[in-house]
């Protein structure tokens, strides 16, 4: 049988709900010729990705972009959820115009995320940057700048 229409209205999931507030922000902060990105590897093409990197219950938020002008290399805009608001914590630049993976993992297993990046000049340079930001107090610290070939 086919459901009503009012059987198939859901309320509004909290994620989505956090990334509608993280939108209105970002299109504070950044200009609008910014053009966000995703990662070409890794299991979700997202631009906005929303975690709670170091564990104290607030929202961390990485938004991945670049401009559509002089300066196209990747950039993260990291905010933090606070008092029901957004605030900009920092952008992390690279110097690369491809964004080849990114994602969160604790990788030392200390209930701290470490942001993992990689990139490259171009989509056919088989050598790429990987970067690795753990979080410091407040805010990001790259800890690993180290060359690779391949993420598995």
């Amino acid at each position: 049988m086919v459901k009503a229409p009012g059987d198939l209205i859901e309320s509004p999931k909290p994620q989505d709900e956090l990334k509608k507030q993280l939108s209105e922000k970002v299109k504070q902060i950044l200009p609008a010729s910014t053009e966000f990105i995703s990662a070409k590897q890794g299991k979700e093409k997202q631009s906005f990705l929303i975690e709670d990197i170091n564990g104290d219950g607030q929202q961390e938020a990485f938004v991945l972009y670049r401009g559509t002008e002089e300066n196209r290399h990747v950039h993260v805009l990291v905010l933090q959820k606070q008092e029901n608001e957004w605030r900009e914590l920092s952008t992390l630049e690279t110097n690369y115009p491809i964004l080849d993976y990114f994602s969160v993992h604790d990788l030392d297993e200390d209930g701290v995320g470490e942001v993992v990046m990689g990139g490259g000049p171009a989509d056919f340079e088989t050598e790429k940057l990987l970067l690795i930001y753990q979080w410091d107090s407040d805010n990001l610290q790259k800890t690993i700048e180290k060359t690779y070939e391949l993420i598995y």
